[in-house]
C-alpha cells in the first residue's frame, strides 16, 4: 500500500508539471478548475472505513462499501456526512470460508459499480500474507443491506502463483466491454487482455497487477488468459484512453 501512495503521489507531480508546462491550458481553464465545489471535511460514522468504493445511486444518494465482516456499508447525500447503515451481507459467503479461514470473516476491498440498471460488486476473500485467495461477484437492485445476491467464485490463486487474487477492480468501456483488474501486494498488478510488459536491456517486467476480460452477461472470465499491467490501482475509460 505504502508504494502504491507513494507513486500516486509521483504520477500527482509528474502530471501537475506536464499541465503547467502544456501551452494548451488557457487562464480560462486554470479559473474553471477553480470553481470545482470541494465537498468539504467528511464527518458522521467515518471510523474504520478501509478500502473504501463508492457508488452514486440514480436518485443522486452515494453509497460507500469498505472491507470488513459482511462488506459495512455507509449512505450520504452529498459526500460530506455519512451514516452507517448495516453490511451488505449478514453472513459471509461460506464459500469465502476455505480463502479467510475462518467462518463469516473479514471480507476485503469491495469494488461496487452501477452497470445495466443493477449495482456489480466484486469482492475479495483471503488472509494476511497469504495468496491463496479468490475473489467473489454479488450483485443487487438497490445497492443496500439485505439486497445482495452472491454469485459465486471469479478467480482463485494459490501459493506459487504470479499474482495474488485481491483488490478488484471492474472496467466497463465505452463500447460495453468488461474487464477486471486485480492483484496487489505481491509482485504487481495485472490485467486480463493478454499483455506483458518487457524493456529490452533494464528488462523491466510488470507482474502481479493482472487484468482479465469479463463477459457482460455474466460478470465472469470470459477466457482463461491473464494479462499483466503494478499496489492497487484504479483505471477508468474515457475518450479513447485509460486513465
Amino acid at each position: 500500500m505504502r508504494f502504491a501512495a507513494v507513486a500516486l503521489l509521483v504520477l500527482a507531480a509528474v502530471s501537475h508539471i506536464s499541465a503547467l508546462s502544456d501551452t494548451r491550458l488557457t487562464k480560462h481553464h486554470l479559473k474553471k478548475r477553480a470553481s470545482w465545489p470541494n465537498p468539504g471535511t467528511v464527518k458522521g460514522d467515518t471510523t474504520g472505513i478501509h478500502d473504501p468504493s463508492l457508488v452514486k445511486t440514480p436518485g443522486g444518494e452515494y453509497i460507500l462499501y469498505g472491507t470488513g465482516v459482511g462488506i459495512p456499508i455507509w449512505t450520504s447525500s452529498d459526500r460530506t456526512t455519512w451514516t452507517s447503515v448495516g453490511k451488505a451481507f449478514s453472513t459471509a459467503p461460506t464459500a469465502t470460508d476455505t480463502f479467510t479461514g475462518a467462518s463469516d470473516a473479514s471480507l476485503w476491498a469491495p469494488d461496487v459499480t452501477y452497470v445495466d440498471n443493477k449495482y456489480i460488486m466484486y469482492y475479495s476473500a483471503s488472509s494476511f500474507g497469504s495468496q491463496h485467495s479468490a475473489i467473489f461477484m454479488a450483485q443487487s437492485t438497490t445497492g443496500l443491506p439485505g439486497s445482495w445476491t452472491n454469485d459465486g467464485l471469479v478467480i482463485s490463486t494459490v501459493s506459487g502463483s504470479d499474482y495474488n487474487a485481491i483488490d478488484p477492480h471492474l472496467i466497463v468501456t465505452t463500447s460495453g466491454s468488461w474487464y477486471l483488474s486485480l492483484g496487489s501486494f505481491w509482485t504487481g498488478v495485472s490485467l486480463s487482455l493478454s499483455y506483458t510488459s518487457s524493456k529490452e536491456g533494464s528488462r523491466v517486467r510488470i507482474s502481479g497487477i493482472k487484468l482479465i476480460e469479463l463477459s457482460p452477461s455474466t460478470g465472469k472470465p470470459s477466457g482463461s488468459t491473464v494479462t499483466s499491467i503494478s499496489e492497487r490501482y484504479l483505471a477508468g475509460h474515457q475518450s479513447g484512453f485509460f486513465y
